[in-house]
């Protein structure tokens, strides 16, 4: 993978701790490569968003933006004291005038340039490349659809630090979703899977309908969503 879609899995992931999705870093790589846009602007472009404002409201101290970057970053992967140590040098490149933007950047190629078996970042290192390159097998090998923020989280969750991680959440995003429609068994129900999370079936969403004993499946990749399921029979009531 080039840089440009390397930079922007990373930062999409620092800041939202999400997969980009085929949609949006289509639409990242086009302002990049159509309008020009460096990746210091996209980055600045996405700190006004109100998804990233949510996590680090504009008006929050520097020093508590710094921590909560990092509690976000490492989750439990490094210890208090590296904890404290990473937020102040956060801190300090912020007081010296390097934008929000500019310090997702720096961050997020520092963690990914840290060699995945150090003792005190390694676990840390390895979980962020793993969600980045579970994001780059979302978005592209599959062409993921969702535009949900929530599912899109839900792909970067599949991974953690195990190596072992990827191969099961790729495996899980390739495969087939399947499941039953419970209220009473339902008939005849459409299944599908929300990928914009308006609770909708749109174009591009696939949709199933369940069987005689409320069984459905959705093909692959297509099925990565809050399932929603509406109508049907109760097969135990006919109602």
């Amino acid at each position: 993978m080039d840089n440009k879609p390397l930079d922007i899995l990373q930062i999409i992931n620092l800041m939202f701790h999400a997969a980009a999705g085929e949609h949006y870093l289509n639409e990242f790589i086009a302002l990049e490569t159509d309008s020009g846009y460096s990746i210091e602007e996209l980055a600045r472009l996405l700190t006004q968003t109100d998804i990233f404002r949510q996590h680090y409201p504009d008006m929050l101290p520097n020093a508590a933006f710094s921590i909560q970057l990092v509690e976000n970053t490492t989750k439990n992967l490094v210890n208090a004291d590296l904890k404290v140590w990473a937020a102040s040098v956060i801190e300090r490149l912020l007081e010296d005038g390097m934008s929000r933007g500019n310090v997702m950047i720096w961050a997020a190629r520092t963690l990914a340039a840290v060699k995945v078996d150090d003792p005190q970042w390694g676990a840390a290192a390895r979980n962020f490349n793993h969600e980045v390159e579970i994001s780059a097998f979302y978005s592209t090998d599959l062409a993921g659809a969702a535009t949900s923020v929530p599912v899109l989280q839900r792909v970067v969750e599949l991974v953690d630090d195990d190596p072992a991680s990827m191969a099961l959440a790729k495996k899980i995003l390739a495969s087939s979703v399947s499941g039953t429609v419970i209220d009473g068994y339902v008939r005849g129900a459409q299944v599908f899977a929300d990928l914009n999370g308006d609770q909708q079936l749109n174009q591009g969403e696939k949709s199933a309908v369940t069987d005689a004993i409320g069984n459905f499946s959705l093909l692959p990749v297509t099925g990565f969503g809050e399932l929603i399921a509406s109508g049907g029979v109760d097969i135990a009531t006919g109602k």
